[in-house]
C-alpha cells in the first residue's frame, strides 16, 4: 500500500501539488473514527487512492466520479454526477470529498445528494485547498489562470453556509499549509442546527 501512496504523490507534476497530496493524505489516514468498520463513500474519487488507503480497514467503500474508472478500483465504481448519487437512502457511515466540492456547477445538490445516502449521525468529510496555497502556485507560473480562479473562488465560510442549508453541523475542521478539511455531521433535527466545535 505504502508503494502505491508514494506512487500517487510522485505522479504529480509540481513539487507544490506533491505536497499538497502528501499532507491530505497523512491527515485522511490519522482520522480512523470516520473510517474503521465503517461503510464509506469516496465522491469524485480520481484515481481511487483513497480506496487503496481505506480499503483494509474499512467494513465496505464504494467509489464514483464523474469520468472513468479509476487506477485503483473496486467492484463497487460508478460513474455519476455528485449531484446525483445512485444509493439507497441512509447507507454510507461517511462520505469523503477530496478536492471535489469547489469543481462543481452545484455545490448546494451535492450537499443534497450526500444527506439523501447519509445514515443517520453519518459523517461528510470535505477538503478544500487553502486559497493562499493555490495564489502561490499562481504566481510561480505553475497553475492556469483558470485554475487559480477555481481554486481561490472557494472557502469555509461557503461551506458553513450551504451546510446551515442542507441539516449538516460542524463537528470539527483541521487547517494545513495548504488544504482545509471540513467534518460535517448529518442532524435530522431543524431545532439542533449549530456549530458544535470551532475547532
Amino acid at each position: 500500500m505504502a508503494s502505491s501512496i508514494n506512487l500517487y504523490i510522485h505522479s504529480q507534476r509540481t513539487l507544490f501539488t506533491k505536497y499538497y497530496a502528501q499532507k491530505q493524505l497523512m491527515a485522511i489516514r490519522k482520522m480512523k473514527s470516520y473510517y474503521q468498520n465503517k461503510i464509506v463513500l469516496d465522491v469524485g474519487c480520481g484515481s481511487g487512492i483513497l480506496y487503496k488507503i481505506l480499503q483494509p480497514h474499512v467494513k465496505e467503500i464504494y467509489l464514483c466520479d464523474i469520468k472513468g474508472k479509476p487506477k485503483f478500483s473496486s467492484n463497487n465504481f460508478q460513474i455519476c454526477d455528485a449531484t446525483y448519487l445512485p444509493y439507497k437512502a441512509n447507507t454510507f457511515d461517511s462520505i469523503y470529498l477530496l478536492g471535489v466540492i469547489e469543481h462543481t456547477s452545484d455545490p448546494m445538490k451535492v450537499f443534497q445528494s450526500c444527506m439523501k445516502v447519509l445514515q443517520p449521525s453519518g459523517h461528510l468529510l470535505i477538503s478544500i485547498a487553502d486559497g493562499l496555497f493555490w495564489k502561490i502556485l499562481g504566481l510561480f507560473g505553475l497553475l492556469l489562470n483558470e485554475q487559480r480562479k477555481l481554486h481561490c473562488a472557494f472557502n469555509g465560510q461557503e461551506l458553513m453556509k450551504i451546510a446551515s442549508n442542507t441539516l449538516l453541523i460542524k463537528t470539527k475542521n483541521i487547517v494545513s499549509s495548504c488544504f482545509k478539511l471540513f467534518i460535517f455531521q448529518k442532524n435530522n433535527r431543524m431545532d439542533n442546527i449549530r456549530e458544535l466545535s470551532n475547532r
